[in-house]
C-alpha cells in the first residue's frame, strides 16, 4: 500500500500516536504489478504479456491473405497490416477447441523487433486487460496440482498461470451488477491505447416503486462468494517458432 495514503485510509489512528506501527522495509517496498491480455480461443481462456502486443484490430477478409506455397500448417498466410507484411498464425492449430471460431474475432498483432517479420493471431474474443501482482504469477515450479486450468501448465507453450480472484455474480434490490470477469480485489485497469471493442456497461438499473417504510429486521449479510481462476500465459516466442514463423 502506497505510503502516501493517509493515515485513516491505513487504518491507524490519528488520536493516539501509539496505535502507529513502525514500517518495515519490506512495506515499504512497491508490490511489483505485471499487465497482461486475455483472449478467448474456443473454449480456452488465454493471457499474454501487454508489452507483446502491438495493436488489436479486426481480422483481414479471406480475400485480403496472400497464401504461402509450403507454409506450415499454423501460417494461414501473409497479410498487409497497415503497409506492413504480416504472418497470420492461427492458433488452434496449438490450442484445438470443440468450439467453432467466432464468425468475427480479433487480431492480436505482436510487437517484434524491427528486423524480424510482424506475426498476429486471430482469436474469438478479447476479454480484457488486467494489471495483477507479481506474486500472482506462477510458473511450472510453483504449482502444486498441475491439473489446474485443464492441466495448462503443461502445454509446452504455457510458461505460467496467472491466478485471479473475482466475486460471483449476485443481484440486489433494483440493481444487477456484473462483475468484471477478471475482477476481484483489482480495479478494471484502463484499456490499451489500441482499438479494441467497447465494454457493455457495468449496471444494468431496474425501475425502482418507492414503497411506504416499514420496520423490517436487518438481513444478514452472506459473505461475497470469492471464485479463483487460473489463465494459462503464453510464451510469444514459442508460439511463434512452433508455428514455423520465420523471423
Amino acid at each position: 500500500m502506497s505510503p502516501d495514503l493517509s493515515e485513516r485510509m491505513l487504518g491507524v489512528s490519528i488520536d493516539d500516536p501509539g496505535d502507529r506501527q513502525p514500517s518495515t522495509p519490506e512495506e515499504d517496498e512497491p508490490e511489483e504489478l505485471e499487465r497482461f491480455v486475455y483472449v478467448a480461443i474456443g473454449e480456452h481462456r488465454l493471457a499474454f504479456p501487454v508489452d507483446d502486443v502491438k495493436t488489436i484490430t479486426d481480422p483481414p477478409e479471406s480475400a485480403d491473405i496472400t497464401t504461402v506455397p509450403r507454409a506450415p500448417p499454423a501460417v494461414d498466410g501473409l497479410v498487409d497490416i497497415r503497409g506492413e507484411i504480416t504472418a497470420l498464425v492461427d492458433p488452434r492449430v496449438h490450442f484445438p477447441a470443440d468450439e467453432p471460431p467466432a464468425a468475427k474475432g480479433r487480431l492480436l498483432v505482436f510487437d517484434r523487433p524491427t528486423d524480424q517479420q510482424s506475426a498476429a493471431i486471430t482469436v474469438d474474443e478479447v476479454l480484457g486487460v488486467q494489471t495483477v501482482p507479481e506474486t500472482d504469477v506462477h510458473g511450472p515450479e510453483d504449482v502444486e496440482d498441475p491439473t489446474v486450468a485443464g492441466g495448462a501448465i503443461n502445454h509446452p507453450l504455457i510458461v505460467a498461470l496467472v491466478e485471479q480472484e473475482r466475486q460471483a455474480e449476485r443481484s440486489t434490490r433494483g440493481t444487477t451488477t456484473r462483475e468484471s470477469r477478471f475482477g476481484g480485489t483489482n480495479q478494471p485497469d484502463e484499456s490499451l491505447s489500441l482499438p479494441t471493442e467497447e465494454a457493455d456497461d457495468d449496471v444494468v438499473s431496474d425501475e425502482f416503486v418507492l414503497e411506504e417504510e416499514t420496520e423490517e429486521e436487518p438481513e444478514s449479510e452472506q459473505p461475497p462468494e470469492i471464485i479463483v481462476e487460473a489463465t494459462g500465459l503464453v510464451d510469444v516466442e514459442r508460439l511463434l517458432l512452433a508455428s514455423g514463423h520465420k523471423s
